[in-house]
């Protein structure tokens, strides 16, 4: 049994109208029932030689044709007239294909031509997931009138769609390095496949041990299908967590590129479209809600990884409420308030639970209310129950506010400006970091004066 076009079926159908009892002329041949001059539609047996055998087929329904043992014609390979001979002498026409037979120019054969073209392509929808390198059922689909949509085609046989692309590229120049495929989708996805020739049919078996309910697809090759987007924007709606092993973050899709279907139509995983989205070890840290991103599909473990997102912020000002004296380390205890950011590149995010403490672990002193330099130098710890004041970050003083001293770095006793003989210093501006004591300094003796004869009183 064989498909055609309605142009076809039209023909085969007239050629076939006329019914009469099969003869054999002068030259031997069985003469075909298409009732009129020309060749009629045969199905090609087998081959020896030159010549095949055939059988007459005709019409049944609109597009279909069959085979009438008892009333139509037919040619043997065996016989020395009535075979069938291919007029270009291809010696690879499969059997049971449909050829247009016409007597041969000695009418002891008939002859036809046969077109091995590559069948053409066909468009499905996958009726299960597709994974890469992988193989999956689907559904021709046909052309919806009047809306010239595509819709898929109930009355027509299921098929198994493959990707063809899983390889390994052995003996050629980049032996080693493997594919792992091309083609990877969910299901009702659409594509484009090309039917597989010199196959057998693809069996799926049944649930009992026998062949009764196995069922058989023709097998396709896969040219094209849609795609999941392959990069997105997205913003988080929640903090970091586990999954599967590894760390990812609950997001909402912003935007997604123009070629791919939207992850919110196959992958979302609650009412409010939110998808899941895996975290690189190396942003595990610095991960928050609300932070917009960029993420790449990896269509072999069919995830989005992030490729880049707002951060938290690496370093922020504070001021301490507590003196520094240096002494602190490696104590993570300073008292700090009026915590503030400072945005740069990717890291612009504040942190999910604001700082009050930071760590003196370089010994920086200075009086409580001075303005400090903070570094983001870890996480104590990661959300717990989706909290996400319960990720904490560690903050390190890295510079202090200095205070502006003149220091007298040098000493004369000579005449001055004036012809008076005085005590003379230099003085230079600095800044520095200092501690207040908690008791008032008591004055300490530097030089005892004498009188000009060398006694004390």
């Amino acid at each position: 049994m064989a498909t055609f076009n309605d142009q076809s079926a039209r023909r085969i159908a007239k050629a076939v109208r006329i019914v009469e009892k099969l003869t054999k002329n002068k030259g031997g041949l069985r003469r075909p029932l298409h009732g009129g001059e020309g060749g009629f539609w045969a199905k090609i047996g087998e081959r020896e030689d030159k010549r095949y055998s055939w059988k007459q087929v005709h019409a049944v329904d609109d597009d279909k044709l069959e085979e009438d043992e008892e009333n139509f014609a037919s040619g043997d390979k065996d016989e020395e007239t009535g075979y069938a001979i291919e007029a270009m002498e291809k010696k690879d026409v499969p059997e049971d294909s449909i050829v247009w037979l016409q007597p041969g120019i000695t009418k002891d054969y008939y002859v036809f031509k046969y077109s091995d073209a590559v069948p053409g392509l066909i468009r499905f929808q996958l009726q299960e997931d597709l994974t890469l390198g992988g193989h999956a059922r689907a559904i021709p689909l046909k052309l919806s009138h009047p809306s010239s949509s595509y819709i898929a085609d109930d009355d027509a046989d299921e098929i198994e769609v493959y990707d063809i692309f899983r390889r390994n590229f052995s003996g050629t120049s980049i032996e080693g390095i493997a594919s792992p495929g091309m083609w990877a989708g969910f299901q009702y996805m659409w594509g484009w496949a090309q039917q597989r020739t010199g196959s057998t049919d693809y069996v799926d078996s049944g649930e009992s041990e026998s062949t009764s309910d196995d069922e058989k697809r023709v097998k396709y090759d896969i040219v094209w299908m849609e795609q999941i987007a392959e990069r997105i924007m997205f913003m988080t709606t929640g903090p970091v967590h586990s999954e599967g092993g590894g760390l990812a973050v609950e997001a909402q899709v912003i935007r997604f590129d123009g070629q791919g279907i939207s992850p919110v139509e196959v992958i979302a995983n609650d009412e409010e479209d939110h998808i899941t989205i895996h975290v690189p070890f190396f942003f595990q840290d610095s991960l928050g809600s609300n932070a917009y991103g960029l993420a790449e599909y990896d269509y072999s473990e069919r995830k989005y990884y992030i490729t880049e997102v707002m951060r938290v912020a690496i370093f922020a000002t504070a001021t301490i409420t507590e003196k520094l004296c240096g002494d602190e380390f490696p104590s993570n205890d300073v008292d700090i308030s009026g915590f503030s950011i400072i945005p740069h590149g990717w890291h612009q995010m504040n942190p999910p639970a604001t700082p009050t403490k930071a760590q003196n672990s370089y010994g920086h002193a200075g009086p409580s209310g001075s303005k400090v330099l903070l570094l983001r130098v870890g996480l104590d710890s990661l959300p717990i129950d989706g909290d996400n004041d319960s990720q904490k970050y560690r903050w390190e003083i890295v510079n202090i506010y200095k205070r502006q001293m003149n220091v007298i770095f040098d000493l004369t006793w000579g005449l001055n400006d004036d012809v008076e003989m005085a005590v003379q210093y230099k003085e230079r501006v600095c800044r520095m970091e200092w501690c207040d004591p908690d008791t008032p300094e008591a004055w300490q003796t530097l030089v005892t004066a004498k009188n000009c004869d060398g006694t004390e009183d």
